[in-house]
């Protein structure tokens, strides 16, 4: 599957897409290429508490859904990476030293 055949969400990016919807505690941002980067981790979120997902990581896909070359990557991003809660998320994150490794990350409410 490409991004770009997922609906855009109708929802800005602060609102939820359900009273079931959480994600995993990460702020992302398109490059100018875009490309989706993680800019922050919202702390004692789940991707924080792995350990394994850092500020400046790209995004290459989200549950093998590949998202470079898409239309809008924000939302093909936050439509895959929110859901129900307790569900696992799995994705392929380019490191800042050139590895690329995939990461599966709980899908857990937060406080900030």
């Amino acid at each position: 599957r490409r991004s770009s055949d997922l609906p855009s969400p109708s929802v800005s990016n602060a609102e939820q897409e359900g009273p079931e919807s959480v994600g995993i505690g990460a702020n992302f941002q398109p490059t100018e290429f875009g490309d989706m980067v993680v800019t922050s981790l919202v702390r004692g979120g789940a991707a924080e508490r792995s350990g394994l997902v850092e500020p400046g990581d790209r995004v290459l896909e989200v549950d093998r859904v590949f998202l470079a070359g898409c239309r809008k990557p924000f939302a093909a991003l936050k439509t895959l990476v929110q859901g129900r809660e307790g569900t696992s998320v799995r994705l392929k994150l380019l490191k800042l030293n050139g590895s690329t490794t995939h990461v599966e990350i709980i899908r857990t409410r937060f406080t900030e």
